[in-house]
């Protein structure tokens, strides 16, 4: 069963730019690919909130009170990642689950601010 819903790309801070250029191989080591740098933020119609179902995680390499959650799932058809930065000390991180932050090993085509996405999530 799948979980499909759509939403608007808006940019973001560059976080994960920063970290996956700064640390390709650890993201490598973790998702088995090669992930194009940063993510594609995409806000969910009516700020409906999505919690992630983690697949798997890896330790922040830039923040050691933080670990990233992955989630496998696609946009527009195209497998990626979820990604959704979790504080160990407090559960919070990322921009909160209305905003899915997406990464793929391939660069997702016509993707800009203010695009509609479609987003699928494998859920029981």
């Amino acid at each position: 069963m799948s979980l499909i819903v759509r939403g608007i790309v808006r940019s973001g801070c560059q976080h994960f730019t920063r970290r996956m250029k700064k640390y390709p191989e650890v993201f490598k080591s973790a998702t088995g690919v090669v992930l194009v740098p940063g993510t594609i933020n995409v806000h969910i119609a009516g700020n409906q909130e999505i919690k992630i179902k983690e697949d798997f995680r890896m330790d922040d390499p830039m923040d050691a009170n933080q670990v990233l959650l992955f989630e496998e799932m696609l946009i527009n058809g195209i497998s990626g990642f979820r990604i959704r930065p979790f504080n160990k000390l407090d559960g919070s991180g990322g921009h909160g689950d209305h905003v899915i932050e997406v990464s793929s090993d391939r660069k997702i085509p016509e993707i800009s601010e203010g695009v509609e996405v479609i987003l699928e999530f494998f859920r029981n």
